[in-house]
């Protein structure tokens, strides 16, 4: 009798058997790497968001905006992405015989005011997760007096100095 070359079928059944194994974990791989580079997404959005709520509430212009600043929340919705937003505004005194900041609470106008902004969702695994960022602000108060007398801009033209 001749032998004839080739695969037989248990060699066939064992390379597929190989194959089968291989590509179910490189399936799971890349699973677990979609899901992990979703959430790093979401975490980036999340930093990006707190953020950008913190200069918002830092960069008052005026008087009125700074005492405008108080607690409150909103929802943003970024790429399916549920992202609540809170903020908290508390106002502090500085009290010169105790060398110390004192609170005031959300109302007051105060010489500064502590910012906490956090912001929460939910990962693609329905895992809550959040962030927190904390800041303080002050009332920027213009100065228009100086060596060449620059004058205040909101008392109109000819007055509090050179043209």
């Amino acid at each position: 009798m001749k032998r004839q070359g080739g695969f037989g079928l248990i060699e066939v059944m064992i390379a597929f058997v190989i194959v089968v194994v291989t590509a179910g974990s490189l399936l799971q791989l890349s699973k677990q790497y979609l899901e992990y580079s979703r959430d790093g997404r979401s975490r980036e959005v999340a930093l990006r968001l707190l953020e950008s709520k913190l200069d918002e509430l830092r960069h008052q212009q005026s008087l009125a905006g700074y005492q405008a600043v108080s607690s409150s929340n909103e929802v943003r919705i970024v790429s399916d992405v549920i992202f609540n937003i809170d903020w908290t505004v508390q106002g502090q005194d500085w009290d010169p015989a105790q060398s110390q900041w004192i609170s005031l609470g959300a109302g007051p106008l105060g010489d500064k005011k502590d910012l906490q902004v956090s912001v929460a969702w939910q990962n693609g695994r329905g895992e809550a997760k959040s962030m927190t960022l904390q800041s303080a602000i002050a009332p920027l108060v213009p100065i228009y007096a100086g060596p060449f007398g620059e004058r205040d801009p909101s008392l109109g033209p000819g007055v509090g100095g050179p043209d």
